[in-house]
């Protein structure tokens, strides 16, 4: 989703008790005063249902990401289309290996996530961020479609991120019913981190219109 002006941004949960599990149902909410109104405009983003075990998920097999036998997209070509701050350019290079699988190798470097950096994460953000622009380069390339994001339909953790363990890549694919991706984040040696199921997109309507997107469209086209 992409605003043109600022807002007020609410992030709320709702717990209940399942079993032995906790749901929390979450909201983002976003308020906004508009010119001649007494009351803010309130409106919801996204919502989701955060499910919380006592137990780590079970493992599951993952393979090392493929190495490129064609050309690789780099992250210049990327962020003069894509309109993410420093933080949040994630992608380093992306390329396809044939057979509609797509691979995007996560930059390094990066500044900071948050501020106070110190601050605990439970789950890595630009982890699923990753998966997000790499699906989002297929689409540009293959589909000429500028998609953000619109829904998954789940998100697994599998362990902690561990920093030693760079650099790590997204292996993205289209789901058997051709219309979301599914999308893993493993390391050089296959070791699964997170796993996306049926990610979908809403397309920007014209939003690709007067975007150089040829250096996408050669490396994707054959993907």
């Amino acid at each position: 989703m992409i605003w043109s002006s600022a807002r007020r941004l609410k992030l709320t949960a709702r717990f209940k008790q399942q079993g032995e599990q906790m749901l929390a149902q979450c909201a983002l909410i976003s308020e906004r005063q508009l010119k001649g109104k007494p009351d803010p405009v309130i409106s919801t983003a996204f919502k989701a249902t955060v499910r919380l075990d006592r137990q780590e998920s079970d493992a599951v097999n993952g393979d090392k990401p493929p190495a490129s036998t064609g050309p690789i997209l780099e992250a210049p070509d990327v962020y003069e289309v894509y309109f993410h701050g420093p933080a949040y350019q994630v992608l380093g290079s992306a390329w396809g290996n044939g057979s509609g699988m797509v691979i995007g190798q996560m930059a390094d470097s990066l500044p900071a996530n948050h501020e106070p950096v110190n601050r605990p994460l439970t789950i890595a953000p630009r982890l699923i961020e990753l998966c997000f622009q790499t699906a989002g380069m297929y689409e540009l390339g293959v589909d000429d479609r500028f998609g953000l994001p619109s829904r998954i339909s789940r998100i697994q953790r599998f362990q902690d991120v561990d920093p030693s363990a760079m650099p790590f890549f997204s292996v993205v694919r289209h789901n058997e019913n051709g219309h979301g991706f599914d999308a893993q984040v493993v390391d050089q040696s296959g070791e699964v981190y997170m796993q996306l199921s049926n990610y979908r997109t809403a397309e920007l309507p014209g939003a690709v219109n007067g975007l150089n997107t040829e250096p996408i469209k050669a490396v994707f086209r054959s993907a």
